[in-house]
């Protein structure tokens, strides 16, 4: 069992400032190459769609870079596909050049000009893990939730790039990733038993199996339990999450909409954002066992899945 790359650690009162220990940002927001039927990249929003400047980019770095011995990991992505933004080999650049560590992206590897050249640059900018979102071992399956997608060109995309690591002795490493749901279940193992054979363990390489969540367009159905309902989420207490435009909203169950809107790093500081009083009543309803209470925590499955142990 390969360590899994973030830890769900329940949180506790917090005192004085609070530095997110993990900061996603989403560089791409609605643009994609794919239309999958359990992300919600369609669902009608007010949501700016864009790609974030790098002007925009380098200030969140420069916010938190006094603070990046305790920002422990650092996602570039959200809802979009990350080899669409020509400026995520720079902005990665960037971010290690600030001492910023464990920063990776999810991408579906779809892409049909997705060229040698353009994968040695991001091997190069020192990125130090990529997901490979694949959900399928067969085409018709893979491409019937990937949909736009084609199973082969994806496969391919995959093995060339984890060749040029090889090649070239990169440090990054690899999550080959499968979303389980009533349409794929049946091809897990085939899937484990394809990629198992083509990843490299010894390059910290790793596969994953996640039950499909509620913040996709998908209806998810599980067997909820009072004891982890009234337990406050980390995510608020823990990670930090900024849209393409700079909106700091409350965690991936909003990533579509952007409902909530905690402020904006164009025009305030980072860290001060998160710390603010909007973000502190929203914690303290998660430590006072109410976080139901808020309309986008209701209904969520999150917790469900990321208190599990998914990844092989």
């Amino acid at each position: 069992m390969t360590e899994k790359p973030w830890a769900f650690t329940p949180p506790s009162a917090p005192q004085g400032q609070i530095i997110p220990r993990r900061v996603t940002i989403e560089t791409i927001g609605g643009i994609c190459n794919l239309r999958c039927p359990m992300c919600p990249i369609s669902t009608p929003t007010k949501k700016v769609r864009g790609i974030m400047t790098m002007e925009l980019f380098e200030k969140i770095i420069n916010d938190l870079s006094p603070h990046n011995g305790e920002v422990e990991m650092m996602d570039l992505f959200g809802l979009g596909e990350p080899f669409l933004d020509q400026l995520m080999s720079r902005r990665i650049r960037y971010a290690k050049k600030h001492g910023f560590r464990n920063i990776g992206f999810s991408s579906n590897m779809a892409l049909f000009n997705l060229s040698r050249e353009k994968q040695e640059e991001m091997l190069e900018s020192g990125i130090d893990t990529i997901i490979f979102s694949i959900d399928g071992a067969t085409a018709p399956i893979y491409e019937a939730i990937r949909v736009n997608g084609r199973l082969e060109k994806t496969v391919a995309n995959c093995l060339q790039m984890i060749a040029l690591r090889n090649e070239g002795n990169y440090q990054t490493r690899f999550l080959v990733r499968f979303v389980r749901q009533e349409t794929n279940a049946h091809e897990e193992k085939a899937f484990l038993e394809f990629w198992e054979h083509r990843i490299d363990r010894a390059r910290r390489d790793f596969l994953g199996v996640l039950p499909a969540h509620s913040w996709g367009s998908l209806e998810v159905g599980i067997n909820r339990d009072d004891t982890l309902e009234k337990t406050a989420c980390p995510f608020p207490f823990q990670v930090m999450y900024i849209l393409a435009d700079g909106q700091v909203t409350y965690c991936c169950e909003d990533w579509s909409e952007g409902k909530y809107n905690f402020g904006n790093v164009a025009n305030d500081n980072t860290i001060a954002i998160f710390n603010s009083p909007k973000f502190g009543t929203v914690r303290k309803l998660h430590l006072d066992g109410k976080k139901n209470n808020l309309p986008m925590c209701k209904h969520c499955t999150v917790p469900y899945t990321e208190a599990g142990k998914y990844f092989k």
